[in-house]
């Protein structure tokens, strides 16, 4: 608060002696805004400036009237209207003339608050891509936030479909301790599958699990962020304080770096209710009045039907999985969990692979082909030659010279894949490099060049010898013999054998 003596020197200078601002405040030894605070609260006139007239200048009554008519027509479409009238100038000046004039209509919103237990946020966000082999899958994040407490369950997904949202859910709460009594959703396909203005119909399997755990399943309105502002800030937060900067060898690496940070930054911060309390003691108060987790999980395997192709594969998720040949172009059924996939015909197990997550791959269970094998031996011949090949890529050209030479190569790739059990793959590769380097196409040679370095491995070096320095010994004269008693014990010596290889 400025003295009466203040206020009255700050408006004499600046009415009669018609002095700046800065000047005042200079002169008076006080702040510029302390000088502007005064003249505002006596209504200091503003020196307006001249408007420069511009190319829009006669059509901005035009303008005014249009946009007082319809407030949400676009920049594009006046600029047509007033080019038809004359206008020859750019559109960045009427765009910001426009939105200078445009109506703006603000909203006021209430603070939402809720009960212990009444409600729970969910949503999915994407968070890039990552290397899964040799291809990308792109990176998604289910996020779920308590709305009382802000307590939050996220978890790292190579997908957003329904089996992967509805497994989340039960792992959401299993973490949290129970079930909210309502589920907010957006309108994403995994929850909404259509809506027509307040007439919504949920997605069967979602309203399955919600009755299987008795919450109530809800609809955010549409273009209403607001009404799920809980968990969208728990996204944005994960992005800022988590995800930036960071770099994963693979998902499981992220979800294990993702739970430590929830349990020892997003859900240890200050409650934003009371910046007294922390999210970890409401959560406290919280989780004994949600409803509890029923005894059995929700089936949430994905169980479809597939047809074996003439190669006895089926296909899912970017990636083959064999099936017995003798099924081939019979519909069965696929059952794929988070880690397996399963092949059934009826409630008979046809097959169980391991499930991958890289793109384009075939994953092979050899006791498919046995039928076929036993059809076709050639086939099966050709088959674990090209097995081999895309185990050691410089095996091609040692087939190549083979075949020129006319040699089956049965029983050379048979050989090859001992070889590859008993000493590597990259052992097997640089034998067989070097087969190729000396012209020698055949597998004995390959074995005979393991072996050796197998051999020379095994071998420990000899120790140094070591001549003490003492005047007897580096004094000492040694009488030299002549070679011929050697040449005597070597006359019947025998001559090496041939390498037959």
């Amino acid at each position: 608060m400025q003295s009466d003596k203040t206020i009255t020197d700050i408006r004499f200078l600046f009415h009669a002696q018609h002095l700046t601002m800065n000047a005042i405040a200079d002169s008076l030894g006080i702040h510029h805004d302390t000088v502007k605070s005064v003249l505002d609260l006596a209504g200091r006139p503003h020196r307006s400036r001249p408007v420069r007239q511009t190319l829009l200048s006669p059509y901005q009554p035009l303008i005014e009237g249009l946009l007082e008519k319809t407030p949400k027509l676009r920049s594009t479409r006046i600029i047509q209207i007033l080019q038809d009238r004359g206008y020859t100038g750019g559109i960045s000046q009427l765009r910001t003339l426009v939105a200078a004039i445009r109506p703006k209509k603000h909203r006021a919103f209430l603070t939402l608050t809720f009960f212990p237990a009444e409600q729970a946020q969910v949503d999915w966000a994407s968070f890039g891509s990552l290397s899964v082999g040799k291809s990308e899958r792109k990176l998604s994040c289910f996020v779920m936030t308590l709305s009382y407490s802000r307590a939050t369950f996220a978890m790292f997904t190579f997908d957003q479909t329904l089996e992967s949202f509805l497994r989340c859910h039960i792992l959401a709460f299993a973490y949290l301790g129970g079930v909210a009594r309502t589920a907010l959703y957006d309108n994403l396909k995994s929850a909404v599958i259509d809506r027509q203005g307040s007439a919504i119909a949920f997605n069967p399997k979602l309203l399955e699990m919600a009755g299987h755990y008795c919450f109530l399943p809800k609809a955010a309105n549409v273009r209403a962020g607001w009404e799920k502002g809980r968990v969208e800030r728990t996204i944005r937060y994960i992005r800022d304080s988590f995800f930036a900067g960071r770099d994963f060898r693979d998902i499981e690496e992220a979800n294990r770096s993702l739970r430590h940070w929830l349990d020892n930054v997003c859900n240890l911060r200050a409650w934003p209710q009371d910046r007294q309390r922390t999210v970890a003691e409401a959560w406290a108060e919280e989780r004994p009045k949600l409803m509890p987790k029923a005894i059995l999980d929700f089936p949430t395997d994905y169980v479809g039907r597939c047809v074996p192709s003439k190669i006895c594969f089926v296909r899912y998720d970017c990636n083959e999985y064999s099936a017995p040949c003798e099924y081939v172009g019979r519909p069965l059924t696929l059952v794929a969990s988070e880690t397996r996939v399963r092949i059934l015909d009826g409630a008979k197990e046809l097959g169980s692979h391991e499930r991958s997550y890289s793109k384009g791959e075939r994953i092979k269970d050899p006791r498919h082909f046995a039928t076929i094998h036993e059809q076709k031996p050639q086939a099966h011949a050709r088959g674990k030659r090209a097995e081999l090949i895309s185990i050691i890529g410089e095996a091609a050209e040692f087939f190549e010279h083979i075949i020129d030479a006319g040699r089956p190569t049965g029983n050379q790739t048979s050989m090859l894949f001992h070889y590859i059990e008993v000493y590597g793959r990259e052992s097997v590769r640089s034998a067989i490099i070097a087969a190729l380097k000396r012209g020698i196409y055949r597998a004995t040679h390959v074995g005979k060049l393991l072996a050796a370095a197998d051999k020379l491995r095994s071998e420990v070096p000899a120790p140094e010898v070591i001549v003490p320095d003492h005047p007897q010994v580096s004094d000492s004269e040694v009488q030299p013999h002549g070679l011929d008693l050697y040449d005597e014990l070597t006359k019947k010596s025998q001559s090496p054998e041939p390498d037959h290889v």
